[in-house]
C-alpha cells in the first residue's frame, strides 16, 4: 500500500462557489480524501483545520471529478488549497503531474509554490524543487456568484424640515432589504417604496442592504435636511420718488427672508421679479407701488400708496 499527499493553491477571481474537484489515480481501488483550507497565512494549511473534507474510493484508475458534498464560498482574490490523500493498494507513484510537453500537453503551465507533495502530510517539499516547471494534476470547479447590487431613488435628496422622503428600491438581483435612514445601525424598514420623515435638520445618510441567497449589497445616500426659515417681511425703497414723464426710477428689494418676489408699479406694465430693478414711467400721475415676497412659511406684502409721482414737462 503506497500513501502520498499533494497539494494545489488557488486564488478565487471573483465571488465564486467552490463545487467540485479532480484529480488523477494510478491505480484501480484507489482510497482519496480530499481537504479544502481557506484563510491561509503561511502554509497550505492552517490550524483552524479545513472548511469541507470528503473521501471515497476510486474503483478504477484514471481521472475524476469529485463533487462536494457542500459549496464553499469564496471571496474575490481569496486564496485556498486542495489537500488530497491518496491510497494506491499495489501502485506505488500515487501522484500525477503535468508539465509542458510539445504535442501533448503544450498549454499546461507551473509556477513556483503553486503546488506541494509529502509522503507524511506534515512536511512539505515544493513540486518544482525536484520537478522543474511542474504542477500537481488538481483542478478546482467553481460557479460564479451573482451577489445583489443594492440601488435606489427618492423624490427628493434636500428640503426644509419636517422633510418627508418616498425611498424606491430599484435593487438588482434582491430578493429582501434593509434600509437604515439615518446611519444609526438599526434597520428603519424592509419594505420596498418607504416614507420616512425627519424632524430635525442635518445631513443624514442612507444605507440600503439588498439581501438574497446569495450574500448582501449596500448603496449609501445623503439626504440633506434644512431648517425651516423665518417669515419673510416685504420691505423696498426707490432712488427717487417724483419726476418729469418720462422718468426711469430704480427700486430696490430690502426684504427680509425672502426667496423670491413680484412687484407691481402700478402703471399697467409688466411686472419684475428682480431684486433691483428700473422701471420707466413714460405718463404723468400718481402711482402705487407693491412688492409680494415669499419663501416656504410663508408671503408678505407691502404696498406703497401713491408713492411715485410724474409730472408732465
Amino acid at each position: 500500500m503506497y500513501i502520498n499527499h499533494f497539494i494545489k493553491f488557488f486564488t478565487a477571481n471573483s465571488e465564486e462557489v467552490l463545487k467540485a474537484v479532480s484529480f488523477y489515480t494510478t491505480d484501480s481501488n484507489c482510497n482519496y480524501e480530499i481537504y479544502i483550507y481557506t484563510n491561509l497565512s503561511s502554509g497550505p494549511t492552517n490550524q483552524a483545520g479545513p472548511v469541507l473534507s470528503k473521501n471515497g474510493t476510486c474503483l478504477t484508475a484514471g481521472y475524476h471529478t469529485i463533487p462536494l458534498d457542500s459549496e464553499v464560498r469564496l471571496n474575490t482574490g481569496q486564496k485556498f488549497s486542495v489537500v488530497l490523500k491518496l491510497t494506491n493498494p499495489a501502485y506505488r507513484y500515487t501522484i500525477a503531474l503535468e508539465k509542458p510537453k510539445d504535442n501533448w500537453s503544450s498549454k499546461a503551465r507551473a509556477n513556483s509554490g503553486e503546488s506541494f507533495i509529502s509522503s507524511s502530510g506534515s512536511t512539505w517539499t515544493n513540486v518544482n524543487t525536484s520537478y522543474p516547471n511542474s504542477n500537481v494534476c488538481i483542478k478546482a470547479f467553481t460557479n460564479h456568484v451573482l451577489l445583489p447590487v443594492a440601488k435606489f431613488g427618492s423624490n427628493v435628496t434636500e428640503g426644509y424640515v419636517p422633510l418627508s422622503v418616498q425611498f424606491n428600491d430599484l435593487s438588482e438581483r434582491s430578493t429582501g432589504r434593509n434600509w437604515d435612514f439615518e446611519n444609526d445601525g438599526y434597520i428603519d424598514s424592509t419594505e420596498a417604496n418607504p416614507v420616512h420623515t425627519y424632524s430635525a435638520p442635518g445631513n443624514y445618510t442612507v444605507n440600503l442592504t439588498a439581501t438574497s441567497e446569495n450574500g448582501t449589497n449596500s448603496k449609501l445616500g445623503i439626504i440633506t435636511v434644512l431648517e425651516k426659515p423665518l417669515p419673510p417681511v416685504a420691505m423696498f425703497y426707490s432712488n427717487i420718488t417724483y419726476g418729469y414723464a418720462p422718468q426711469a426710477v430704480r427700486f430696490t428689494d430690502i426684504s427680509e427672508n425672502a426667496t423670491e418676489r413680484i412687484w407691481d408699479f402700478g402703471d399697467g406694465t409688466p411686472s419684475s421679479t428682480e431684486d433691483v430693478v428700473v422701471h420707466t414711467y413714460s405718463k404723468a400721475g400718481k402711482y402705487t407701488v407693491s412688492l409680494k415676497v415669499n419663501n416656504v412659511n410663508g408671503t408678505d406684502t407691502e404696498i406703497k400708496r401713491k408713492y411715485i409721482t410724474i409730472d408732465k414737462k
